[in-house]
Protein backbone atom coordinates (compact mmCIF):
# COMPACT_ATOMS: atom_id res chain seq x y z
CA UNK A 1 0.00 0.00 0.00
CA UNK A 2 1.12 3.57 -0.64
CA UNK A 3 1.94 5.68 2.45
CA UNK A 4 0.78 8.96 0.86
CA UNK A 5 -2.87 9.66 0.20
CA UNK A 6 -3.17 12.18 -2.61
CA UNK A 7 -6.91 12.51 -2.02
CA UNK A 8 -6.17 13.77 1.49
CA UNK A 9 -3.46 16.07 0.13
CA UNK A 10 -6.08 17.87 -1.97
CA UNK A 11 -8.82 17.44 0.61
CA UNK A 12 -11.19 15.59 -1.75
CA UNK A 13 -13.01 12.28 -1.58
CA UNK A 14 -12.00 9.21 -3.54
CA UNK A 15 -15.13 9.68 -5.67
CA UNK A 16 -14.26 13.27 -6.58
CA UNK A 17 -14.72 14.29 -10.20
CA UNK A 18 -11.93 15.89 -12.22
CA UNK A 19 -13.65 19.28 -11.85
CA UNK A 20 -13.74 18.88 -8.06
CA UNK A 21 -10.05 17.93 -8.07
CA UNK A 22 -9.21 20.93 -10.25
CA UNK A 23 -11.18 23.28 -8.00
CA UNK A 24 -9.47 21.96 -4.84
CA UNK A 25 -6.06 22.33 -6.47
CA UNK A 26 -6.73 25.94 -7.46
CA UNK A 27 -7.68 26.90 -3.90
CA UNK A 28 -4.63 25.22 -2.41
CA UNK A 29 -2.32 26.59 -5.13
CA UNK A 30 -3.38 30.13 -4.30
CA UNK A 31 -2.78 29.48 -0.61
CA UNK A 32 0.65 27.82 -0.88
CA UNK A 33 2.04 29.39 -4.05
CA UNK A 34 5.73 30.28 -3.43
CA UNK A 35 5.30 33.71 -5.04
CA UNK A 36 2.70 34.58 -2.40
CA UNK A 37 4.62 33.24 0.58
CA UNK A 38 7.96 35.03 0.18
CA UNK A 39 10.13 31.96 -0.16
CA UNK A 40 8.66 30.04 2.78
CA UNK A 41 10.23 26.59 2.34
CA UNK A 42 7.31 24.77 3.96
CA UNK A 43 4.89 26.39 1.53
CA UNK A 44 7.17 25.52 -1.39
CA UNK A 45 7.24 21.85 -0.36
CA UNK A 46 3.49 21.86 0.22
CA UNK A 47 2.93 23.41 -3.22
CA UNK A 48 5.02 20.70 -4.86
CA UNK A 49 3.05 18.03 -3.01
CA UNK A 50 -0.37 19.35 -4.06
CA UNK A 51 0.89 19.81 -7.64
CA UNK A 52 2.05 16.19 -7.73
CA UNK A 53 -1.33 15.09 -6.34
CA UNK A 54 -3.21 17.12 -8.94
CA UNK A 55 -1.11 15.81 -11.86
CA UNK A 56 -1.77 12.23 -10.83
CA UNK A 57 -5.47 12.43 -9.90
CA UNK A 58 -6.41 14.51 -12.96
CA UNK A 59 -4.97 11.84 -15.27
CA UNK A 60 -7.49 9.00 -15.75
CA UNK A 61 -4.93 6.27 -16.44
CA UNK A 62 -2.52 7.19 -13.63
CA UNK A 63 -5.39 7.65 -11.18
CA UNK A 64 -6.68 4.18 -12.00
CA UNK A 65 -3.26 2.64 -11.34
CA UNK A 66 -2.99 4.59 -8.11
CA UNK A 67 -6.40 3.37 -6.92
CA UNK A 68 -5.53 -0.24 -7.81
CA UNK A 69 -2.33 0.00 -5.83
CA UNK A 70 -4.10 1.34 -2.77
CA UNK A 71 -6.82 -1.32 -2.69
CA UNK A 72 -6.91 -5.13 -3.07
CA UNK A 73 -7.94 -6.27 -6.57
CA UNK A 74 -10.96 -8.16 -5.15
CA UNK A 75 -12.44 -4.99 -3.70
CA UNK A 76 -14.95 -3.02 -5.75
CA UNK A 77 -14.22 0.67 -5.92
CA UNK A 78 -15.91 3.77 -7.20
CA UNK A 79 -14.37 5.98 -9.81
CA UNK A 80 -15.63 9.10 -11.59
CA UNK A 81 -14.71 9.62 -15.21
CA UNK A 82 -12.94 12.69 -16.56
CA UNK A 83 -16.21 13.77 -18.17
CA UNK A 84 -17.52 14.53 -14.68
CA UNK A 85 -20.35 11.99 -14.82
CA UNK A 86 -21.74 10.43 -11.68
CA UNK A 87 -19.53 7.80 -10.10
CA UNK A 88 -20.23 4.17 -10.76
CA UNK A 89 -18.93 1.02 -9.14
CA UNK A 90 -16.34 -0.94 -11.12
CA UNK A 91 -15.41 -4.53 -10.33
CA UNK A 92 -11.70 -5.22 -10.10
CA UNK A 93 -10.23 -8.26 -11.90
CA UNK A 94 -11.05 -11.56 -10.21
CA UNK A 95 -7.54 -12.75 -9.45
CA UNK A 96 -5.11 -12.55 -6.57
CA UNK A 97 -2.93 -9.47 -6.47
CA UNK A 98 0.71 -10.47 -6.29
CA UNK A 99 3.67 -8.54 -4.95
CA UNK A 100 5.05 -8.38 -8.48
CA UNK A 101 1.86 -6.76 -9.79
CA UNK A 102 1.92 -4.17 -7.01
CA UNK A 103 5.54 -3.39 -7.72
CA UNK A 104 4.84 -2.93 -11.46
CA UNK A 105 2.02 -0.47 -10.81
CA UNK A 106 4.10 1.38 -8.22
CA UNK A 107 7.05 1.63 -10.60
CA UNK A 108 4.78 3.04 -13.32
CA UNK A 109 3.43 5.71 -11.00
CA UNK A 110 6.84 6.65 -9.60
CA UNK A 111 8.48 6.74 -13.03
CA UNK A 112 5.74 9.05 -14.33
CA UNK A 113 6.81 11.61 -11.72
CA UNK A 114 10.54 11.23 -12.24
CA UNK A 115 10.84 11.08 -16.02
CA UNK A 116 9.57 13.33 -18.77
CA UNK A 117 7.14 12.05 -21.39
CA UNK A 118 8.47 10.02 -24.33
CA UNK A 119 7.59 11.39 -27.75
CA UNK A 120 7.57 9.90 -31.25
CA UNK A 121 8.09 11.36 -34.69
CA UNK A 122 8.57 10.00 -38.21
CA UNK A 123 11.26 10.36 -40.84
CA UNK A 124 11.26 9.25 -44.48
CA UNK A 125 14.54 8.26 -46.14
CA UNK A 126 15.58 6.87 -49.48
CA UNK A 127 16.51 3.24 -49.99
CA UNK A 128 20.12 4.27 -50.57
CA UNK A 129 20.16 6.20 -47.27
CA UNK A 130 18.72 3.16 -45.49
CA UNK A 131 21.42 0.90 -46.91
CA UNK A 132 24.38 3.23 -46.45
CA UNK A 133 23.28 5.02 -43.30
CA UNK A 134 23.04 8.79 -43.02
CA UNK A 135 22.56 11.74 -40.70
CA UNK A 136 19.24 13.57 -40.99
CA UNK A 137 17.83 16.69 -39.38
CA UNK A 138 14.31 16.39 -38.01
CA UNK A 139 11.92 18.94 -36.53
CA UNK A 140 10.60 17.74 -33.16
CA UNK A 141 7.77 19.29 -31.16
CA UNK A 142 8.69 19.35 -27.47
CA UNK A 143 6.27 20.22 -24.69
CA UNK A 144 7.93 21.88 -21.70
CA UNK A 145 6.92 23.48 -18.45
CA UNK A 146 5.69 27.02 -19.01
CA UNK A 147 8.65 29.37 -18.32
CA UNK A 148 6.34 32.06 -16.96
CA UNK A 149 4.44 30.13 -14.30
CA UNK A 150 6.82 27.15 -14.05
CA UNK A 151 3.90 24.80 -14.56
CA UNK A 152 1.97 26.23 -11.61
CA UNK A 153 -0.92 27.32 -13.88
CA UNK A 154 -1.61 30.38 -11.73
CA UNK A 155 0.28 33.65 -11.16
CA UNK A 156 -0.79 35.88 -8.29
CA UNK A 157 -4.12 34.08 -8.15
CA UNK A 158 -4.87 34.43 -11.87
CA UNK A 159 -4.50 32.03 -14.78
CA UNK A 160 -1.06 32.31 -16.40
CA UNK A 161 -1.42 34.38 -19.62
CA UNK A 162 1.54 32.65 -21.33
CA UNK A 163 0.17 29.10 -21.25
CA UNK A 164 -3.52 29.95 -20.69
CA UNK A 165 -3.61 27.78 -17.62
CA UNK A 166 -2.14 24.63 -19.14
CA UNK A 167 1.22 24.94 -17.40
CA UNK A 168 2.90 23.85 -20.65
CA UNK A 169 4.58 25.40 -23.67
CA UNK A 170 5.29 23.76 -27.05
CA UNK A 171 8.62 24.38 -28.77
CA UNK A 172 9.96 23.16 -32.13
CA UNK A 173 13.55 21.88 -31.99
CA UNK A 174 15.82 20.65 -34.77
CA UNK A 175 17.67 17.42 -33.88
CA UNK A 176 20.33 15.55 -35.84
CA UNK A 177 19.60 11.82 -36.05
CA UNK A 178 22.13 9.20 -37.10
CA UNK A 179 20.44 6.52 -39.22
CA UNK A 180 22.45 3.27 -39.01
CA UNK A 181 23.40 1.22 -42.06
CA UNK A 182 20.86 -1.38 -43.11
CA UNK A 183 17.93 0.12 -41.21
CA UNK A 184 14.62 -1.55 -42.06
CA UNK A 185 11.33 0.13 -42.96
CA UNK A 186 9.24 0.54 -39.80
CA UNK A 187 12.24 0.45 -37.45
CA UNK A 188 12.09 2.69 -34.36
CA UNK A 189 15.29 4.44 -33.32
CA UNK A 190 15.53 5.49 -29.68
CA UNK A 191 17.31 8.74 -28.85
CA UNK A 192 17.73 8.94 -25.09
CA UNK A 193 16.87 12.14 -23.20
CA UNK A 194 15.48 13.92 -26.27
CA UNK A 195 11.84 13.63 -25.22
CA UNK A 196 9.91 16.09 -23.08
CA UNK A 197 11.34 17.41 -19.86
CA UNK A 198 10.13 16.18 -16.51
CA UNK A 199 7.75 18.47 -14.63
CA UNK A 200 9.28 17.34 -11.35
CA UNK A 201 13.00 17.74 -11.94
CA UNK A 202 13.61 14.20 -13.19
CA UNK A 203 15.24 12.95 -16.36
CA UNK A 204 13.98 13.90 -19.80
CA UNK A 205 11.86 11.44 -21.70
CA UNK A 206 13.17 9.68 -24.80
CA UNK A 207 12.56 10.39 -28.46
CA UNK A 208 11.51 7.53 -30.75
CA UNK A 209 12.02 8.06 -34.49
CA UNK A 210 9.92 5.84 -36.75
CA UNK A 211 11.84 5.25 -39.98
CA UNK A 212 9.96 4.96 -43.26
CA UNK A 213 11.97 3.84 -46.30
CA UNK A 214 10.82 5.02 -49.71
CA UNK A 215 10.44 2.25 -52.27
CA UNK A 216 12.75 2.61 -55.27
CA UNK A 217 11.44 0.79 -58.31
CA UNK A 218 14.90 0.90 -59.91
CA UNK A 219 16.39 -1.59 -57.47
CA UNK A 220 15.47 -5.04 -56.23
CA UNK A 221 17.25 -6.37 -53.14
CA UNK A 222 18.13 -10.06 -53.33
CA UNK A 223 20.19 -10.99 -50.29
CA UNK A 224 23.33 -8.90 -50.53
CA UNK A 225 22.94 -8.47 -54.28
CA UNK A 226 21.15 -5.53 -55.86
CA UNK A 227 19.37 -6.08 -59.18
CA UNK A 228 18.43 -3.39 -61.68
CA UNK A 229 17.59 -2.95 -65.35
CA UNK A 230 19.12 -0.52 -67.82
CA UNK A 231 18.03 0.35 -71.36
CA UNK A 232 20.60 0.70 -74.16
CA UNK A 233 20.36 1.48 -77.86
CA UNK A 234 20.86 -1.12 -80.59
CA UNK A 235 24.07 0.70 -81.52
CA UNK A 236 25.51 0.25 -77.99
CA UNK A 237 24.45 -3.39 -78.03
CA UNK A 238 26.14 -4.11 -81.38
CA UNK A 239 29.20 -1.91 -81.13
CA UNK A 240 29.78 -1.89 -77.39
CA UNK A 241 30.00 1.23 -75.22
CA UNK A 242 30.43 2.72 -71.75
CA UNK A 243 27.30 4.02 -70.04
CA UNK A 244 26.63 5.80 -66.74
CA UNK A 245 24.37 3.91 -64.33
CA UNK A 246 23.10 4.62 -60.84
CA UNK A 247 24.07 2.21 -58.06
CA UNK A 248 22.53 1.92 -54.63
CA UNK A 249 25.80 1.99 -52.71
CA UNK A 250 28.33 3.96 -54.78
CA UNK A 251 26.34 6.60 -56.64
CA UNK A 252 26.84 6.91 -60.39
CA UNK A 253 29.47 4.66 -61.99
CA UNK A 254 30.61 3.87 -65.54
CA UNK A 255 29.76 0.38 -66.82
CA UNK A 256 31.16 -1.31 -69.93
CA UNK A 257 28.71 -2.72 -72.45
CA UNK A 258 30.55 -5.43 -74.42
CA UNK A 259 30.10 -5.50 -78.20
CA UNK A 260 27.39 -7.95 -79.22
CA UNK A 261 25.40 -7.65 -75.99
CA UNK A 262 21.94 -9.18 -76.26
CA UNK A 263 18.66 -8.16 -74.63
CA UNK A 264 18.08 -9.65 -71.13
CA UNK A 265 21.81 -10.34 -70.77
CA UNK A 266 23.01 -9.77 -67.21
CA UNK A 267 26.17 -7.85 -66.39
CA UNK A 268 27.82 -7.94 -62.97
CA UNK A 269 29.42 -5.08 -61.05
CA UNK A 270 31.39 -6.78 -58.30
CA UNK A 271 31.25 -5.38 -54.78
CA UNK A 272 28.59 -2.78 -55.54
CA UNK A 273 25.77 -4.57 -53.70
CA UNK A 274 25.04 -4.48 -49.99
CA UNK A 275 27.54 -5.08 -47.22
CA UNK A 276 27.00 -7.07 -44.04
CA UNK A 277 29.50 -8.44 -41.54
CA UNK A 278 32.36 -7.61 -43.89
CA UNK A 279 30.81 -9.45 -46.85
CA UNK A 280 29.84 -7.50 -49.98
CA UNK A 281 27.27 -8.39 -52.60
CA UNK A 282 27.27 -7.49 -56.29
CA UNK A 283 25.09 -5.36 -58.50
CA UNK A 284 23.43 -7.38 -61.27
CA UNK A 285 22.37 -5.28 -64.26
CA UNK A 286 19.85 -6.71 -66.73
CA UNK A 287 20.19 -5.25 -70.24
CA UNK A 288 17.17 -4.10 -72.20
CA UNK A 289 17.68 -3.08 -75.84
CA UNK A 290 15.36 -0.20 -76.56
CA UNK A 291 14.20 0.63 -80.10
CA UNK A 292 14.67 4.31 -80.94
CA UNK A 293 11.53 6.38 -81.50
CA UNK A 294 10.91 9.37 -83.74
CA UNK A 295 13.79 8.50 -86.08
CA UNK A 296 14.58 10.69 -89.08
CA UNK A 297 14.09 9.66 -92.71
CA UNK A 298 17.86 9.39 -93.09
CA UNK A 299 18.08 7.06 -90.10
CA UNK A 300 15.23 5.01 -91.51
CA UNK A 301 17.08 4.60 -94.81
CA UNK A 302 20.19 3.46 -92.94
CA UNK A 303 18.16 0.89 -90.98
CA UNK A 304 16.75 -0.42 -94.27
CA UNK A 305 20.23 -0.62 -95.69
CA UNK A 306 21.42 -2.55 -92.63
CA UNK A 307 18.47 -4.90 -93.00
CA UNK A 308 19.23 -5.50 -96.67
CA UNK A 309 22.86 -6.15 -95.88
CA UNK A 310 21.87 -8.57 -93.12
CA UNK A 311 19.50 -10.47 -95.46
CA UNK A 312 22.12 -10.59 -98.22
CA UNK A 313 24.65 -11.94 -95.76
CA UNK A 314 22.23 -14.66 -94.69
CA UNK A 315 21.67 -15.78 -98.28
CA UNK A 316 25.36 -16.22 -99.02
Amino acid sequence: MLTINYYDVLGVSENASVEEIKSAYRKLARKYHPDLNHGDERCTLKFKEITAAYELLSDVSRRRDYDLLRRPFQQNYKYTSSAGKSAKTTSAPNFKQTTSTKNNIFENIVSSFKKGQDIQTEITITQAEAINGCIKKINVLHTHTCPNCQGRVFLNGSTCPTCNGTGKQSIHNVIRVRIPKGVQDGKKIKIANQGNRSYNGGANGDLYVLVKVEKDERFIINGLNVESEVAITPFDAVLGSFIEIETISAGTVSMKIPAGTSSSQKLKLRGLGLEKNGEKGDMIVSIKIETPKNISSEELMLYKKLRDLSYAKGQN
